[in-house]
């Protein structure tokens, strides 16, 4: 699933870009996408803070009102730690170019807005992120949510009940170890244990039987995953001495 974020104070031009939106899912067999319209930054903002509600392209007006277009930007980048929402602004004038670069974002739109420039920042969006396993999903009661993989520290198991862990929150669902590992990028997560699942990005030593984390936690290393753990710790190494030697 595809989440897309539309942000302006203007009804008419959020239900057109809406409206291309869904004709580009119609046409180019992308039909996987959930589009959520706001009016204001301080209600997108909201909703991303109280639901961790992560949008893979966000669609943002500059010209808002208290809270404009470039403010939300530097929240989601700066206070929310975000670099995985590909933003794409969108205003009247180009004259916020500098502004905007602090934000990064994917692109630019002057208005008004046309179901070419739509179309065309899709497929710019699909080539450079299609594929890319960037978000987990899981459910909470009947509400589905999703998490950047990026955020996530480590990831505990009990039972059913899973706990994945960031340096804001601890977001505790009900599933299986086997569906939650399915999404993961396994370049980046590591299956230490039957209950343990780790982000090597937020490693801070590597031991034979222990790995410690950068957040204190420490966790065994299982004697069924301890060959396989070693081997990456390997490449990992391989990998970093080829990158020190260029």
């Amino acid at each position: 699933m595809y989440k897309i974020g539309i942000c302006d104070d203007n009804i008419a031009v959020g239900a057109e870009i809406e409206k291309y939106l869904l004709e580009y899912a119609n046409t180019e067999d992308f039909e996987d996408i959930e589009i959520e319209v706001f009016l204001n930054g301080e209600d997108l903002c909201r909703a991303i803070r109280d639901n961790n509600n992560t949008f893979h392209l966000l669609f943002l007006d500059i010209e808002l009102g208290d809270l404009d277009g470039i403010s939300v930007g530097n929240i989601l980048r700066e206070e929310m730690k975000n670099e995985i929402t590909q933003v794409v602004f969108i205003s009247y004038t180009q004259e916020y170019a500098m502004q905007l670069f602090k934000v990064r974002p994917m692109d630019f739109l002057i208005k008004p807005i046309t179901y070419k420039k739509v179309y065309d920042i899709m497929q710019i969006y699909r080539n450079l992120f299609s594929g890319k396993k960037m978000f987990l999903e899981y459910k909470k009661g009947r509400n589905s949510y999703q998490i950047a993989q990026s955020e996530i520290i480590c990831i505990k198991c009990e039972g059913k009940k899973i706990c994945l862990v960031t340096n804001r929150e601890e977001i505790v669902f009900y599933g299986k170890m086997a569906d939650v590992s399915k999404q993961l990028d396994t370049v980046k997560f590591w299956t230490i244990h039957k209950s343990f699942i780790i982000n090597v990005d937020f490693v801070f030593s590597f031991g034979r039987d222990e790995i410690r984390m950068m957040n204190g936690d420490k966790f065994p290393v299982s004697k069924t995953y301890k060959k396989e753990v070693a081997n990456q710790i390997l490449r990992l190494q391989f990998m970093k001495r080829e990158r020190e030697s260029k």
